[in-house]
């Protein structure tokens, strides 16, 4: 096989095995790890993600800035913001696989920039449509 065809079946690989586990993941409404301990319910959504950024303290300034990405994004997608966060971390993780080091906080706004200025909430349909497309994206461009 020559190696436009090669390139272009691990695209489709890629793009097929990351729709799959979007969508398998998220329309049962589960995540690798649903069994949340109190102790981690209490603590704030931005926080979570910032830990698992690698913030291991994040300050208030970074929190906050989690949080105004997430609330960009809920204005446009049907999602909970929970179920945003999710998405975004099962993506960073499919992303790391390829070697692609981009931080929740990065992702979550490139993720805006890649919805049109003038959509409204609910016109693009899902968002873990276009979240699955951008990682497409970024996987193909790192062939």
């Amino acid at each position: 096989m020559d190696k436009p065809k090669t390139k272009t079946l691990k695209s489709l690989y890629s793009l097929l095995i990351i729709t799959v586990f979007v969508v398998f993941a998220f329309a049962t409404g589960e995540t690798e790890d649903n069994s949340s301990t109190e102790q981690s319910s209490s603590y704030s959504l931005e926080y979570k993600l910032a830990v698992v950024d690698g913030h291991s303290n994040p300050s208030d300034e970074l929190k906050r800035r989690y949080g105004r990405a997430l609330d960009l994004l809920e204005r446009y997608c049907p999602e909970t913001r929970e179920h945003i966060a999710d998405m975004t971390v099962n993506i960073q993780k499919e992303l790391q696989k390829e070697n692609i080091d981009e931080s929740l906080l990065e992702l979550l706004q490139n993720f805006r920039t890649s919805i049109p200025e003038k959509a409204k909430q609910g016109e693009l349909g899902k968002c873990s449509e276009i979240f699955s497309a951008y990682a497409v994206l970024r996987i193909k461009s790192n062939y």
